[in-house]
């Protein structure tokens, strides 16, 4: 089965999307066990699914040039996300699989995505313990100042930059709000934040664990792609996320995970932050609005 990724422009929470869901057709059509794959690096996603991650009893081949196909099922960054809409539109054999038990598969197609071997030694380098909780920190293109928050909210997962700030200094709260576990591992695209945060930690005597990223100056993925996915991956085995913000990397980490972590989104607390949490969301539903009208009214 051939699968085509080069018209996803955004992260790789998009490309997984993509590929489950493929994943999941293979389960009602047994007799295919192998993938020939075609993605292009971007901005966005400076890395390849095939460079460090394997699927169960499937043969992954990596494809340099493309197979034009009409029956490809052709996924992009604006219908990748998992519900029933999007699985009806995706399943050209809908005559034979039906679409709410392949719908029920897609999700549960993450399970069969591991890191290959190079990847697992670096997860495994990390020590981690059996039971931890881990800390996701997304900054860099989620974040938005607020003299600028008309213009800039494009995304509901958004927040608003001393909105953040805050999060190191209740972090330890938040914590032990939810969890008895001292066992943290950190996640985080933006180095100071990361070390802020350790270093706090550390003083109220967690044991902290994390992934020697190697960061660079960029608005968008600042961390290398194995160290994401390491990242991702050590998420995944956590017995519960906490997020400053949400998004496609802690959803699919807690998919990874078979559904069996949670995932809080600390943007959606109710603090005294609460009333510009609901102004971003109140923006960009008004902007999907705007363009829902226009786009209704330029078809007429």
């Amino acid at each position: 089965m051939h699968i085509d990724l080069s018209k996803i422009k955004s992260g790789f929470s998009d490309r997984l999307r993509a590929i489950t869901f493929h994943i999941a057709l293979v389960k009602f059509k047994k007799k295919i066990n192998y993938f020939s794959i075609y993605e292009k690096k971007n901005y966005q996603c400076p890395f390849r699914f095939v460079d460090y991650c394997k699927i169960k009893k499937i043969k992954i081949k990596k494809k340099k040039k493309n197979l034009n196909n009409p029956k490809n099922i052709i996924f992009t960054s604006y219908n990748s996300e998992i519900n029933l809409k999007n699985c009806i539109e995706a399943n050209k054999f809908s005559e034979t699989i039906n679409n709410v038990e392949l719908y029920n598969q897609w999700a549960e197609s993450y399970k069969e995505i591991y890191p290959n071997r190079h990847l697992q030694k670096k997860i495994n380098n990390i020590n981690l313990p059996k039971e931890y909780i881990s800390i996701h920190i997304r900054s860099t293109d989620r974040v938005v100042k607020f003299k600028n928050i008309l213009s800039k909210i494009q995304l509901k997962d958004m927040i608003v930059d001393f909105h953040l700030k805050n999060f190191p200094l209740i972090v330890t709260k938040l914590i032990t709000k939810y969890s008895n576990c001292k066992n943290v591992y950190i996640s985080s695209d933006q180095e100071y934040l990361k070390n802020q945060i350790i270093k706090k930690l550390n003083n109220k005597n967690f044991n902290v664990f994390y992934n020697n990223n190697v960061y660079k100056n960029s608005n968008y993925r600042r961390t290398k792609g194995e160290d994401f996915l390491v990242d991702l991956f050590c998420m995944s085995k956590s017995n519960f996320i906490i997020s400053t913000v949400g998004g496609g990397v802690p959803y699919s980490a807690y998919l990874l995970s078979g559904r069996k972590n949670r995932v809080l989104n600390w943007s959606n607390e109710y603090n005294k932050f609460f009333p510009i949490r609901c102004i971003v969301v109140l923006i960009y539903f008004l902007k999907r609005t705007k363009t829902f009208l226009y786009d209704f009214l330029s078809f007429k």
